[in-house]
C-alpha cells in the first residue's frame, strides 16, 4: 500500500446519482449509453489491477536481478514498483473502481515489490559473504515487519483496529518507504561489502528499518506538506535547490531523503518528546493535525 493510498478516499458520482442517495455507485470508464458502456461497466477494477500487477512484475524482477548479482539494476526495479504503487490507487479512486479485491490484491502486490525484494537485495549484496547465517535472519525481518505492516494497515482501513492517535500522519513507517531506505543504500555503494564492521552496521540499519515498521511512532505525510506556509519564495528556493542536487548527485541525495524520512518518525519522537510546543507548530505546517 503506498503512502498515498494510506490517505482518505476520494468519490464521485453523477447529478443522478446524487437525486438518489440511496442508489449505490458504479465504475465510470466512459460517458454515455450504449452497448459499449454496458460491455466495459462494472469491470473498470480491472485496470488498476493491472497497474498492480505491473508493479508486483517490477518486485520480481528485482528480486531475480538481485539474485543474479545485479544491484543497480535491483534498485531501479524498486524505485519503479514505488512509483507504480502511487498510481493504482489513484486510478482506482478516480475511476470510483475500489474494491475489497483491489485492496488485498495490492497489499500482497506489496509484499513482493517491498518486502522480498529489498531483503533479498540486501542480503545479496551486503549479508550473503560475511555473514550467511545471521544475515539471512536480517533479511527476513524486513519482510516480516513488512507483511505485518499491511496487515495491521488493512484491519485499520476497515475498522477493526482503531489507531492509538487521530492523525494525519502514518503509525509506523510505510513499507515503500522502508524499501526505498535499503535500496538507496545500495545504489549509492553498489559493491558487495566485504569488511565485517560496515556489514554490521548495515546489519543494525537494517534492523532497525524493519522495527520502525512495526512500531506506534508517528510519520508525517510528505502529501500533506504545506509549501505555501511560511515563506514562500524561500521554500521555491529550498525546493529548487533539491532538485538542482538531485539531479547533479542523483545517488547520494535519493539516499539522503530515504535515510532521513525512514528516520524522520524517530526525530520527531524526541522533538515531541523534549520540545513539544515546537513539534505542535510543525505539525500544523506539515498538515499532520486531523
Amino acid at each position: 500500500m503506498s503512502i498515498e493510498d494510506e490517505d482518505s478516499r476520494e468519490a464521485d458520482s453523477s447529478e443522478e446519482k446524487t437525486s438518489r442517495p440511496s442508489a449505490a455507485k458504479k465504475p465510470i470508464l466512459v460517458e454515455g449509453g450504449g452497448r459499449f458502456r454496458d460491455k466495459f461497466q462494472g469491470k473498470t477494477f480491472l485496470i488498476p489491477s493491472f497497474i498492480t500487477l505491473v508493479g508486483t512484475f517490477c518486485g520480481f524482477l528485482g528480486t531475480v536481478t538481485a539474485f543474479r548479482g545485479d544491484y543497480v539494476y535491483a534498485c531501479k526495479c524498486i524505485a519503479l514498483a514505488i512509483l507504480i504503487d502511487g498510481l493504482d490507487g489513484r486510478v482506482a479512486r478516480k475511476l470510483n473502481a475500489t474494491s475489497a479485491f483491489g485492496r488485498e490484491f495490492d497489499s500482497l502486490s506489496d509484499v513482493i515489490a517491498f518486502g522480498i525484494a529489498p531483503a533479498v537485495l540486501v542480503y545479496s549484496w551486503g549479508f550473503s559473504s560475511t555473514a550467511d547465517e545471521f544475515g539471512l535472519l536480517v533479511a527476513f525481518l524486513v519482510l516480516v515487519c513488512g507483511a505485518t505492516r499491511l496487515a495491521r494497515f488493512n484491519i485499520t482501513s476497515t475498522g477493526e483496529m482503531k489507531l492509538s492517535r487521530d492523525s494525519k500522519g502514518f503509525q509506523g513507517l510505510p513499507i515503500p518507504g522502508a524499501a526505498a531506505a535499503l535500496a538507496s543504500i545500495v545504489y549509492l555503494f553498489p559493491e558487495p561489502l566485504e569488511n565485517e564492521i560496515i556489514v554490521g552496521l548495515m546489519m543494525a540499519y537494517t534492523a532497525l528499518v524493519a522495527g520502525l515498521m512495526v512500531s506506534t511512532i508517528e510519520f508525517l505525510s510528505v502529501k500533506h506538506i504545506r509549501l505555501t506556509e511560511g515563506s514562500l519564495r524561500f521554500n521555491v528556493v529550498v525546493l529548487a535547490v533539491a532538485v538542482a542536487l538531485t539531479w547533479k548527485y542523483s545517488q547520494v541525495m535519493i539516499a539522503v531523503g530515504s535515510t532521513f524520512y525512514a528516520m524522520s518518525g524517530a526525530l520527531g519522537f524526541l522533538w515531541a518528546r523534549y520540545f513539544p510546543r515546537s513539534w505542535e507548530r510543525q505539525k500544523e505546517r506539515f498538515g499532520a493535525v486531523a
